[in-house]
This record gives structure tokens, C-alpha cells and sequence, in this order.
């Protein structure tokens, strides 16, 4: 995506600085999640494995409290 403008980049994203991913990648169990931030609450989302046993392990079940299933 091209994005044209007369204006700098520092004037039009200046108010998306402070914010954070709403989506990360993090290490759980030595294995690749994506977590996502609901309502300052992390729930893991998706698990990024090449290994088919990882996604049968009951603690990597989308929709699962990060913080329960470590």
C-alpha cells in the first residue's frame, strides 16, 4: 500500500505512537503463540507449530486464558 501526502508521516500517525499490538508473538512452553489483548486480558489466539502434536495439547486451545494455561 502507497500512501501519498503532503503532510509528514510524524503529523498523521502521531496519535497511534503509544499503542500497543493488539495481536503479539510469544514463547509458550517453547512453543510459538499469537496472544491477543481483550480488555487487558491475554487469549491465546493461534499457535504457530510445524509439529501436528502441538495443536491436540488441551492448553493450547484457542480461546484459552494465557495466564491459566501456563
Amino acid at each position: 500500500m502507497i500512501f501519498l501526502s503532503l503532510f509528514p508521516p510524524e503529523v498523521i500517525w502521531q496519535e497511534q505512537k503509544g499503542l500497543e499490538p493488539e495481536i503479539r508473538m510469544v514463547k509458550m512452553q517453547g512453543i510459538d503463540v499469537l496472544v491477543k489483548n481483550k480488555r487487558g486480558q491475554l487469549v491465546l489466539e493461534r499457535v504457530l507449530s510445524t509439529n501436528p502434536a502441538d495443536y491436540l495439547r488441551t492448553e493450547f486451545q484457542p480461546g484459552c486464558d494465557f495466564k491459566q494455561c501456563l
